[in-house]
């Protein structure tokens, strides 16, 4: 087999044409190893606040998720502390999730809701915030109906 034949295997078949070509020592020391537990994927998705409102953790490839536990460790207001502490704990969950599998499209519970997310991306969607008062936009009262109308008021329209 030439190397470009080899590089145009499947990643499962050229690993056991590898594991095959292993020396005896080596593959006795491989087969000494415990097995490695792959890590599940977390139940829950996680929110990661942008300015222009959220993305999910579960939409986002591994590098975002990387820089904004970054971000969370690096910042020293005291007032958010512990609340960058815990977010940049749930994203180290993601991240070895997503070191085992880059491109699986996630299925779990997003706001108490069962859903499946967008497969990964370097540029995943930023939601508009929900509740509260929209991700600070805000909001206008309804125009008046007919019916709320007091024709005895003193303005005739």
């Amino acid at each position: 087999m030439t190397r470009e034949e080899f590089l145009e295997l499947p990643p499962a078949v050229a690993l056991r044409v590898l594991f095959d070509a292993l020396d005896e020592d080596t593959t006795r020391a491989i087969a000494h190893m415990e097995k490695i537990k792959l890590p599940l994927p977390p139940k829950y998705d996680a929110m990661i606040y942008r300015q222009g409102g959220i993305m999910w953790a579960s939409e986002t490839a591994l590098e975002g998720l990387l820089y904004w536990r970054d971000k969370y460790l690096a910042n020293n207001d005291p007032k958010y502390a512990e609340k960058d502490r815990k977010r940049a704990a749930t994203l180290d969950r993601w991240i070895a999730w997503r070191e085992c599998y880059p491109d699986a499209v996630w299925g779990g519970e997003r706001n108490e809701q069962p859903v499946t997310a967008r497969p990964p991306s370097k540029k995943p969607t930023v939601y508009p915030r929900t509740g509260g008062n929209g991700g600070g936009q805000r909001r206008e009262a309804p125009p008046p109906q007919d019916d709320d109308i007091d024709p005895d008021s003193d303005v005739p329209f």
